[in-house]
Order: C-alpha cells, then structure tokens, then sequence
C-alpha cells in the first residue's frame, strides 16, 4: 500500500504514529494520529504576566522548554494562591497521563522502560526512581501539588490549579471557559539537552487479511495514506493537533478557525515542535492498559505519600512483570 502511494512511511509520518502500527520491522496500518499527551505544560499567560515573570519562563520568554523541572516548580509556586493558610488554587497538577511522562523522563535519562530485546522491564532503576520523583513525589514535597480527585485537565479548567502537566486541553478549551493557557515543552531533565517523550500514539485504521471486500478495504487504506485522506480525517475535530502526517504541520485549513489567535493554531505550533522528539511505547512488552493503569494507581499512592518513589517505581515493575507473564501464557494459548 505505502509503495502503491509511492511513500516513505519513515518520511510521510511523525513522531510515534506509525511505530504504533508496526510489529516486528512490518506495518499494518495506516495512522491518521500521533501523541497527544505527556510533553507538554499548560501555562496561564495572563497569570505569568500579571505576576511580571513573562521573561523567565516559558512560552512568555520564546524558549520551548523549562530549562528544568526546577523552574517549572519555581513557576508553579509563584502562582499558587492562599487565602490565609488555605490554598486556594495549587501551582501545579500532573495527574493524568503520568505512564508516558514517566518512560518519557527515563528516556531523557538514557534508560529504556522496556528493553524489547533483552525483554526486561526497567523502571525499578535509579533513572525510574529519579522520574518518579520530578513527577510526583517533589512537588508534593514542597507543597505545590496535591493529590485531586480529577485530572490535571479538569482542575486547570476549574480554575484549582495554575500549571498542567500531561494535556493539551485546556490550551484549546480554555479560554472559552475564561483561562488563558498555552503551551510549552516539559521540562529538560539534563541541563542543556532537549527532552525525549514516549508517546502512547493514537487512531488509526487497519484491514483484516480475509475481509470480504479486500479491494475496497485496500483501496480505503490507500486513500487514507494521502494528504487528503488526512485532512478528511483532521477536520472531524475541527482541526486535528497530535497529527501523523508530515504534510499537515503547517496546513491550518485542517482547523475550523484557522486564524493565528485560533487557541488550536497556537497548540498546532508545539505539537508538531514535540512530535518528533516522540517514540511510542514499543512492542512486546504486553498489555499497555495493564501498565497503565499500574502507574496511574501508583503514582496517585506516592502523592498521597502512602509510598515512596523507589517503592512506587518497584511496584510498577512488578505489576508489569505480573501482566507481561499473562500475555505470554495468553499468546500460547492462541497459537
């Protein structure tokens, strides 16, 4: 299909789209997705301002990353709120999509969450333990963040915390809802080097072998795998922003308000700046959600500082060891 179309999918795709279609060196099917979660920071614009930090930080300064997490903390800190001794707005929230930041953190650190070639699982490591902490169990620490009962996403959008970390929503729901964010990087985890994401990619389409039109299911596939196939597919969310297609960064028609204030348009810029520091998960490790959830239960049990980083991240591996053991006794049985 792809040599039907005359492409390079290494060429035509970005970031982690088409690595979430591929097993073992093949690829079965055409992504019409990229990642859309855990690189990125919701920053309050108009707080920043009004708090006369617009040249420290970013995107107010121009630079497209926290120089570290310490920034980003120091930033959260300037712009939580008190009445008293209550606080009345937290300076910072990164509940929600914390798996692909965390194997992203560890990324950055040289160190791989799974090795699919020595099949073993790494986050009981030190670059695990030290992800944990940026994370979690830091901010919490200095009192700048909190365990919520909702995501990052819903507490920015109610107005309880300042900074979010792991969602783009409220960059582009925002300001309909009176707040004005926009995106930046998560922050460099080595001083000077820019960050490495992992990605958990997103839709796509897929054929099977024996379906009973192949003519037709091939002949959709190959219509997806073209520019305009990708902008059909784009314009369903009225402007789609964790694109996989190369061709669509700078296309803005793919939004319902392509204007340069369009809150999407202003997202578009750092997705498509994110995306191709973005791998996906990988291959063979099991099942995704079983990982998952481990580090959403986790990570949500170190806030509340019931565990440590160096137990939180032990009990992460041995759930995904717990799951990957399962997935293999359930591919035997399928064979």
């Amino acid at each position: 299909m792809y040599k039907t179309n005359g492409l390079n999918p290494k060429e035509a795709f970005i970031g982690d789209s088409v690595q979430a279609y591929t097993w073992q060196q093949e690829i079965w099917g055409v992504p019409v997705e990229s990642n859309q979660v855990a690189f990125m920071v919701n920053v309050p614009v108009d707080d920043v301002k009004t708090a006369g930090l617009t040249e420290q930080y970013p995107p107010t300064n121009g630079k497209i990353y926290f120089e570290s997490y310490e920034a980003m903390w120091e930033l959260a800190k300037a712009l939580q709120t008190k009445d008293g001794d209550r606080i009345t707005r937290w300076g910072l929230s990164s509940k929600g999509w914390e798996t692909p930041g965390l194997f992203g953190i560890m990324r950055s650190l040289g160190v791989k969450w799974w090795d699919n070639d020595a099949k073993k699982f790494n986050m009981d490591s030190d670059a695990g333990v030290k992800a944990m902490e940026y994370m979690v169990e830091k901010p919490v620490k200095m009192g700048i963040e909190t365990e919520l009962d909702q995501t990052q996403v819903d507490a920015a959008l109610a107005g309880k915390v300042a900074v979010a970390r792991g969602n783009g929503t409220p960059a582009v729901q925002g300001r309909a809802l009176g707040y004005n964010y926009e995106l930046c990087g998560a922050p460099m985890v080595k001083t000077g080097e820019n960050p490495l994401f992992v990605g958990e990619a997103g839709w796509g389409f897929s054929a099977p072998r024996n379906s009973l039109r192949p003519d037709i299911s091939v002949a959709f596939l190959r219509m997806v795998a073209t520019k305009e196939g990708q902008l059909a597919y784009a314009k369903i969310y009225d402007g789609l922003l964790g694109i996989a297609w190369v061709g669509l960064a700078d296309d803005t028609t793919r939004f319902a308000d392509p204007s340069p204030n369009s809150p999407n348009v202003k997202a578009a810029k750092w997705f498509t700046t994110l995306l191709p520091s973005t791998e996906y998960y990988g291959e063979g490790f099991g099942y995704i959600a079983e990982i998952e959830k481990a580090g959403g239960e986790v990570t949500s049990l170190v806030r509340q500082g019931k565990l440590s980083s160096a137990d939180g991240m032990k009990q992460i591996q041995q759930r995904s060891e717990a799951q990957y053991k399962q997935y293999l006794e359930d591919v035997k049985k399928a064979a």
